[in-house]
Formats: structure tokens, sequence, C-alpha cells
């Protein structure tokens, strides 16, 4: 078994000699497809983004109490869209955060144009499938739940 950049790739060879010298093959291939990228509030990875992409979140409603905390946006461009730029973008340092739960706003563009596309609270976001849909999760006490949502122009509405 092979893994190669989120799938899983699982290659079987067989080459069974037959009663007459010869040799039969038989090949089997399967590929599983998991996650196109996965990302959480407490990844290590999670960076200051540029102004242009945080501006939407921090002109945002949405971000009025975490302001008053004093809280700073961190976070990375989720990989796998082909034509647009997403962002994830959540609060550094745990600011606003309670039991696992943060703030998670996506946010939409390119080249000069970002629109704030999703405002979600979870501990979680999984891309997966070519249509750039994702899915928020939390966990708590063991238990996992999710709400998923679909791209709909440059806002993500639930599935």
């Amino acid at each position: 078994m092979l893994r190669i950049d989120n799938y899983c790739i699982s290659v079987f060879l067989v080459w069974p000699a037959s009663r007459w010298g010869g040799v039969s093959a038989l090949f089997v291939m399967s590929v599983l497809s998991f996650n196109l990228w996965a990302c959480t509030i407490e990844d290590d990875s999670l960076a200051v983004l540029d102004n242009k992409v945080v501006s939407k979140v921090l002109s945002s409603k949405t971000f009025h109490p975490f302001k008053e905390l004093g809280c700073q946006l961190v976070g990375k461009q989720i990989v796998g869209f082909e034509q647009k730029q997403v962002f994830f973008i959540t609060t550094s340092d745990a600011c606003g955060w309670g039991a696992n739960l943060g703030p998670i706003w996506l946010v939409v563009g390119g080249r000069e144009r970002y629109d704030l596309a999703l405002y979600s609270g979870g501990y979680g976001v999984d891309v997966s499938g070519s249509t750039g849909s994702v899915s928020v999760w939390s966990e708590l006490g063991g238990l996992r739940s999710y709400k998923s949502y679909v791209l709909v122009r440059d806002k993500y509405v639930e599935n």
C-alpha cells in the first residue's frame, strides 16, 4: 500500500506459474480517496496572511467579539481549488476559543477581489472532491459532529 498526497493506492501483482511453464499475471489496483485537504484551528503551519485576504474578516460583524478581545488572525491557503483561492482563517493563540471550539472563516477570491464565504465555529475543516465541498467539524467528549457546505458562486451554503 502506498499513500501519495492523501490518496491511498493499493497495488497487487500476482504471477502464478502454470503447468505449461508459462506465466500468467493478475494486476489489481485500487485507489481510495481521502480528504483532499484538512486543517484544524491548532495547526502549527497557520501563519499571518496578506492583508487583502484578512481584511474581509476584520471588517465583518462576525469578527467584532474577537476584535474586542484583541485577537489576531492566522490562516493558510486551502489547496485543491483550480479556479479560486480559498483561505482557512482563525484566531491565533486560542484567542476567544472555548472547549476546543474556535472561529473559522473561509475567504474566497483571487487576484485583487476576496469575499468572506463562510463563518462558522468548529475545530477543523475537511475539503473533499473536486467541487470543493467542505465539512466544518468539532469534537466534544469523543463525539464528532459535521456541517457540510458547498461553494455557490463566492459563498458556502449548508448542504
